[in-house]
């Protein structure tokens, strides 16, 4: 991206997750589908915003995080 500062700022708008750069054209357009198993989720519900979250944002966060049965 060439702005040093990207990371910090994803993190700090609560947008967590993995960016990519092409490192070449591909025949994928933005729009197009992503077929996701729902099997294969665990069924815990924890998701990948807590937990950026709560290690960037609010550590208060951090017992919503655990998998743990109560």
């Amino acid at each position: 991206m060439g702005d040093p500062s990207f990371v910090k700022r994803l993190g700090q708008a609560s947008r967590p997750g993995a960016y990519l750069r092409a490192s070449r054209k591909a025949s994928s357009a933005q729009d197009d589908a992503l077929d996701v198993d729902p099997t294969a989720r665990p069924d815990h519900g924890v998701t990948v915003r807590p937990v950026s979250d709560a290690i960037l944002l609010d550590h208060g966060l951090t017992p919503r995080c655990s998998t743990r049965r109560r």
